[in-house]
């Protein structure tokens, strides 16, 4: 996953606002997209219990985040 074919749109401050990542799989182009706003907007954040948490297998990254099965 070094190496992934991505779109990145700014602001004019230099923020990113869209993020598009594509991956080719087999016949298939995925593209996942994710859109940024907020920035600077106060927020809470309960931290999981020790027993919620999960290390990923960098092997399952590809299927995470591209959806891949």
């Amino acid at each position: 996953m070094r190496r992934l074919p991505a779109e990145v749109w700014l602001e004019d401050a230099g923020l990113a606002r869209r993020v598009a990542i594509q991956n080719a799989s087999g016949n298939r182009q995925i593209w996942q997209v994710l859109d940024l706003w907020h920035f600077g907007v106060e927020v809470t954040i309960t931290l999981p219990d020790a027993d919620q948490i999960a290390i990923a297998d960098p092997a399952d990254l590809q299927r995470i985040f591209m959806g891949d099965g």
